[in-house]
């Protein structure tokens, strides 16, 4: 067993503080029509913000957990170790699917479709009631069922059951490269891009770029993204067999990955713009648009752990209680950060100012939260 990389550990709480810092800027961007909550105040600087954190903020998750997949396979077996992750993942999951995130499109409804007179308790059966049609498909809008940000949780369910499936017929492949070439970064990292950019490219040709699609009301994702996703999370894998980061670290240093990193988001964004102006997007933008995207997420990757394993690979008390309660944070975030959303809308604050307030509120209470969920809610440690 491999000493633990506590940068790793450290970069994946850094990620779940910010996806809360991300959702926080839902109510104030002018283009989220969607969002549980709008306030009357809006700035396209929380556009920039939002849309550039989506880039990176998922495929970065599920690299680190592609990569710590590896040791608890080669720890535990695949049966042992399924069990554990089943454990930890599903109970939590469905819990919240069903008695947290509703709270979310109820005030969708509250403050949009005149639902002022429906209590939550009624609009909590016929939400819930729309799962037992075991819907195929698009995603239906606010009042049908759906796993809004627990979408994640999953995919990643999916990819746990599909790799300790893999490595129970199949464990010469999460074996060690013995190899004195260990899987060159120039090399692989440039492939990588390319293959999911091509991967990305094919399915935006026959589905939209933004939608996302879900299968009998269990697993729900967004097919545009999957190539990406699916790739990030075997390029962890690659990356532990390789040993990458233990005995071999990225070329340049985190300054060096943040110009890439500003230069492609700009790309992204620009892609964007110009598909937002358009009725039909051509195959060149729908490539422009995989690509950027591809590369821009790969980007951010190598510029956070530089980042990380540079400045940030210590442990203290605040890293150790995060770390443990990272999923439990994650999970009960967002029904918090909408609350609050909601109650602010009603004061005549700076937008910044309620920004701010959402993001570190709910941070706090989601942390406060986290330690006693699995004991209090779902029942087990």
């Amino acid at each position: 067993m491999k000493k633990r990389l506590i940068f790793f550990d450290n970069l994946r709480n850094f990620m779940i503080i910010a996806v809360i810092f991300g959702h926080a800027t839902g109510a104030y961007q002018t283009f989220a029509d969607w969002w549980f909550v709008l306030d009357k105040n809006k700035s396209f600087i929380f556009d920039i913000i939002g849309l550039t954190m989506e880039i990176f903020i998922i495929p970065i998750i599920y690299f680190i957990s592609g990569y710590f997949i590896v040791p608890s396979l080669l720890k535990h077996g695949s049966g042992k170790f399924l069990q554990s992750r089943l454990k930890l993942f599903i109970i939590p999951w469905w819990v919240c699917v069903f008695f947290f995130n509703p709270i979310m499109p109820y005030l969708y409804c509250y403050t949009r479709l005149n639902c002022k007179n429906l209590g939550f308790f009624q609009y909590w059966l016929k939400y819930i009631g729309s799962f037992f049609d075991f819907h195929t498909g698009y995603i239906r809008g606010n009042n049908y069922f759906d796993h809004h940000h627990l979408w994640f949780i999953s995919v990643l369910v999916v990819f746990i059951i599909s790799t300790a499936i893999i490595y129970k017929f199949f464990p010469k492949i999460f074996a060690y490269n013995t190899k004195s070439n260990k899987g060159s970064m120039i090399i692989v990292l440039p492939l990588f891009g390319i293959i999911t950019s091509i991967f990305m490219s094919v399915i935006g040709c026959f589905l939209p770029f933004s939608k996302f699609v879900i299968i009998l009301n269990i697993i729900e994702f967004q097919p545009f993204g999957i190539p990406l996703y699916i790739g990030f999370f075997i390029l962890g894998i690659y990356a532990y067999k390789n040993e990458w980061f233990i005995k071999k670290n990225l070329p340049f240093n985190y300054g060096i990955w943040l110009i890439p990193c500003l230069i492609m988001s700009m790309i992204y964004l620009g892609v964007l713009k110009t598909e937002n102006q358009l009725l039909e997007v051509s195959i060149s933008l729908n490539f422009a648009r995989s690509f950027s995207k591809s590369f821009t997420s790969l980007c951010y990757l190598c510029f956070f752990i530089s980042l990380f394993q540079s400045k940030f690979n210590s442990q203290s008390k605040i890293n150790q209680k995060i770390t443990q309660n990272s999923f439990d944070m994650y999970i009960v975030h967002m029904p918090v950060v909408v609350i609050i959303q909601f109650y602010l809308s009603f004061f005549n604050l700076p937008i910044l100012l309620k920004f701010f307030i959402v993001f570190i509120s709910a941070t706090f209470i989601s942390y406060i939260l986290s330690p006693n969920m699995r004991r209090n809610i779902y029942g087990y440690q």
